[in-house]
């Protein structure tokens, strides 16, 4: 894995009552990909013969980092994929630990950036002096990313004026879609996985994964976590770890055994008020269908955070496999490899107790 920072002097940030102007959009990134050997004490590992390698672009969810990948970005480089995690400018951890506060208007030009850094990928994997060159396979790109990440991941791929065409699989986790019309998800034909657990605090399954399941028929899956949380899909966190931050963070009516609780506590408000990011990305000419006074989005109202999780470490790990298996049904260089992929999301991975595939 390679740390790697990005400017794109292209798009600007105008000037907003949380931010300043700046010139150019900063975006710090690791990469993950398939190295020969381990790395030397100084420098990065070469990358492993074989390529070109698919490309898959992460994009992390509210308060989150770059990090959140790491799981799939491990995992799907000993595959052969190239996986850019990337710290999104307003939406990041750092962002909320400087003071200066989310700001998620930026949402919908997170899409762009993850344009920008497919575009970056495919230039350096141009560029026979770079660490990448010709490692890039640009006709073998996906998206993947958590919560409002998995709403980047959704708007990159199918809105109308956002969409990237080069992507060809996307695989959201607990993304925010509850508003997506049935057209959204048809302004593209491609594969879709869906991934959530069904005792989700923050992103309600029932509106928002299920219903996009439904909708983007017949073109996608949906995988579903039995007890599965939120915040487990973001955080790697053992069970007694969990217990120890339920214990300092969390509500009193918390069960010390869901990855929710304290996120509840933390940001549970703060999300329920902030739709900054709605009005940017349009109506129902996008197909979008956001009625606040209908069906407003509220989180962590419900009792899901006082009901028992499923293992947090477990749900990551499992996660990471299917998401790894999906991209590998469509992406994997033989037919050999696709048909692996697809048995071990249909079968092995559906076989889990915790699991179930549709």
């Amino acid at each position: 894995m390679v740390d790697l920072t990005f400017e794109d002097t292209t798009r600007p940030i105008l000037a907003n009552a949380k931010h300043p102007a700046a010139p150019a959009r900063t975006l710090a990134t690791s990469v993950y990909y398939p190295a020969l050997g381990p790395a030397p004490l100084f420098g990065a590992a070469r990358v492993a013969q074989g390529g070109p390698f698919p490309l898959l672009v992460h994009s992390h969810g509210y308060g989150s980092s770059r990090a959140e990948a790491t799981q799939i970005g491990l995992r799907a480089a000993s595959h052969g994929y190239i996986v850019v995690a990337v710290d999104f400018p307003f939406t990041s951890t750092d962002r909320m630990l400087s003071g200066e506060g989310i700001d998620t208007s930026d949402i919908i030009h997170q899409a762009g950036d993850v344009s920008f850094l497919i575009d970056q990928l495919l230039a350096l994997s141009s560029d026979p002096k770079h660490l990448f060159a010709h490692a890039v396979d640009g006709e073998r790109i996906g998206v993947t990313g958590v919560s409002l990440g998995g709403l980047t991941t959704l708007l990159v791929t199918y809105h109308p004026q956002l969409q990237d065409a080069r992507i060809k699989a996307a695989a959201p986790i607990a993304p925010l879609s509850s508003f997506f019309m049935h057209d959204f998800y048809h302004t593209r034909e491609l594969p879709l996985l869906i991934m959530s657990g069904d005792l989700d605090a923050f992103i309600d399954y029932d509106t928002n994964a299920r219903r996009s399941f439904e909708r983007a028929a017949p073109h996608a899956q949906l995988v579903t976590f039995k007890r599965g949380t939120h915040a487990a899909f973001a955080f790697q966190l053992d069970a007694a770890s969990l217990a120890l931050t339920n214990s300092l963070l969390a509500a009193p009516d918390a069960h010390p055994e869901n990855a929710d609780a304290f996120g509840c506590a933390v940001t549970g408000q703060a999300l329920s008020t902030d739709h900054d990011y709605m009005p940017p990305l349009g109506g129902r000419e996008s197909f979008i269908d956001y009625n606040p006074s209908t069906e407003p989005i509220v989180m962590c109202q419900g009792d899901q955070y006082k009901q028992p999780g499923m293992d947090a470490l477990e749900q990551v790990e499992l996660a990471a496999q299917g998401v790894v298996a999906f991209f590998e049904g469509h992406f994997g260089r033989t037919p050999e490899a696709r048909a692996d992929g697809c048995r071990y999301l249909l079968q092995e991975l559906a076989q889990h107790p915790a699991v179930s595939v549709e």
